[in-house]
């Protein structure tokens, strides 16, 4: 009888949302912000289009040279279904920082463990992984940079793989962080187009 307790305590600990720790590919890298203006202004912005929600607990950032871990910054530590989270530097100033008034309600705010997110992002090129707690590594992007200063790298179809046509100059300076897709989709009128047609991408 004790047995089957266990087990079925331990199969209602799956079921149960904001859980689980590694899906297999429903977290992705959706933003990236490599050449800010100026400071601790780089962010990683992930999101969440499965119908699972997920302890990111220990999971990691990593470009091409260093490894860092992500932490709850105050905001709790669950990517819920449909949530965006950003990423920022352990010495990002959330509430004075440059994008404190840009940040929607409801998007996820973290940092990882010290101050430059691997070894600081490249401002020409370098290769971002988003790796789970079991050592998984659900996301992968690959940039070569063309953007004017403070304009980030975006996904497009949040759910399709991180291919070269899937990936676009942020229309906006300062990027997105945490902002729905149509933002990327649409350029602002009173804003000039970035260069669209560099390489993006890593399939």
């Amino acid at each position: 009888m004790f047995n089957r307790f266990i087990i079925f305590l331990s199969a209602l600990l799956l079921w149960l949302p904001g859980v689980q720790s590694a899906p297999t590919d429903s977290v992705t890298i959706t933003e990236v912000m490599f050449n800010p203006t100026s400071g601790n202004n780089e962010f990683i912005e992930i999101y969440n289009y499965g119908s699972q929600a997920y302890n990111l607990s220990q999971w990691k950032i990593k470009d091409n040279l260093e490894l860092d871990t992500i932490k709850n910054a105050g905001f709790g530590i669950t990517l819920n279904p449909g949530q965006f989270a950003i990423i920022f530097e352990n010495d990002y100033d959330i509430a004075t920082g440059l994008y404190k008034d840009m940040i929607p309600v409801g998007a996820l705010i973290l940092k990882i463990d010290d101050a430059l997110i691997g070894n600081g992002l490249g401002n020409t090129s370098d290769v971002i992984y988003l790796i789970t707690n079991t050592a998984d590594t659900l996301s992968v992007y690959s940039y070569s940079s063309s953007n004017p200063v403070s304009f980030s790298d975006e996904k497009i179809k949040l759910d399709n793989d991180n291919s070269v046509s899937n990936w676009i100059n942020s229309f906006y300076t300062n990027g997105t962080p945490g902002a729905p897709p149509e933002s990327v989709n649409t350029p602002p009128k009173s804003i000039s187009k970035p260069d669209q047609d560099k390489p993006k991408g890593i399939a």
